[in-house]
């Protein structure tokens, strides 16, 4: 069943579009600075990588697949609030 257009569904939809975006730039941020860090972290203590290529690695790496998984984060969590308001 699809919700009627009303105001209180329009500051719903705001109040989730500022949520989904605020745990997309955390993930983002979270993916890029500590999980593609750490991977480049193990692959040069591994011996994998040089320290520019660990550098190199955390960007090329990161913010791709970082990107990525905050997209989705925004859609999973703009869904989930926007639907949290029906009965």
């Amino acid at each position: 069943m699809q919700r009627p257009f009303e105001f209180e569904t329009v500051v719903d939809a705001v109040l989730a579009a500022i949520g989904a975006l605020l745990a997309a730039a955390l993930t983002l941020v979270v993916f890029v600075f500590v999980v593609s860090e750490l991977v480049a972290l193990v692959l040069y203590k591994v011996g994998f990588l040089t320290h520019e290529g660990a550098v190199w690695f955390g960007i090329e790496f990161g913010i791709p697949v970082g990107t990525i998984f905050s997209v989705l984060m925004a859609v999973y969590c703009f869904r989930k609030i926007f639907k949290s308001g029906e009965s």
